[in-house]
C-alpha cells in the first residue's frame, strides 16, 4: 500500500510539473551483441536484471522513468555511483524519454535496447522526434525504491 502511495504523489508530481516522459518506442530493433565489463560488472551479470524490467508491462505508474530509475538503483546498489539518467526531449518539451547512461553505454529498460553508445542512442532517438534538448542527471540513491518489488535476482 505505501508504494502505492509513494508512486502515486511522484505521478502527481511529474504531472503536475509538466515533467511526465512518456514511451518512445516498444519493439527495440537493436542491441549489443558484444561483452561488456565495466569495472567488474559483465553484461551477463547486468543483462538479467535489465530483463526482468524491460518485461515489466509498461504503465502510467512503471514507465519510462521508474523503470529507468529502478535499474539505476540496482546499479547503484552494486558499488557503483556513477550512474546517471539521461533525458531527452522533443523540441517543444511535450514529448521525452528517460533511460540510463553508465559509463558511456545507454541502458533503456523500456524499449529494450541494451549497452549502446551514447552517440548512437541520440541519433536513433532523433527519428523519433525526440531532437530537443538532453539531460544528463546523477543518479542519487533513492530508499523508497524497493528492487524486491520488482525484480527476484536482488
Amino acid at each position: 500500500m505505501k508504494k502505492i502511495i509513494i508512486l502515486s504523489i511522484l505521478i502527481l508530481f511529474f504531472l503536475g510539473n509538466g515533467l511526465f516522459i512518456s514511451q518512445v518506442d516498444s519493439n527495440p530493433t537493436q542491441s549489443i551483441t558484444k561483452p561488456i565489463t565495466v569495472k567488474g560488472i559483465t553484461k551477463s551479470k547486468l543483462y538479467p536484471i535489465f530483463k526482468e524490467i524491460k518485461n515489466i508491462p509498461y504503465s502510467n505508474t512503471l514507465n519510462c522513468k521508474n523503470k529507468s530509475e529502478i535499474f539505476a538503483e540496482y546499479i547503484y546498489k552494486q558499488g557503483y555511483h556513477n550512474v546517471k539518467l539521461l533525458q531527452v526531449w522533443n523540441k517543444n518539451y511535450s514529448k521525452g524519454h528517460q533511460v540510463v547512461l553508465f559509463n558511456g553505454y545507454i541502458y533503456d529498460p523500456t524499449c529494450g535496447y541494451y549497452g549502446i553508445q551514447k552517440s548512437a542512442y541520440l541519433k536513433m532517438v532523433n527519428h523519433y522526434g525526440l531532437n530537443g534538448a538532453v539531460f544528463t542527471i546523477d543518479y542519487k540513491h533513492n530508499e523508497s525504491i524497493k528492487l524486491e518489488s520488482f525484480i527476484s535476482h536482488t
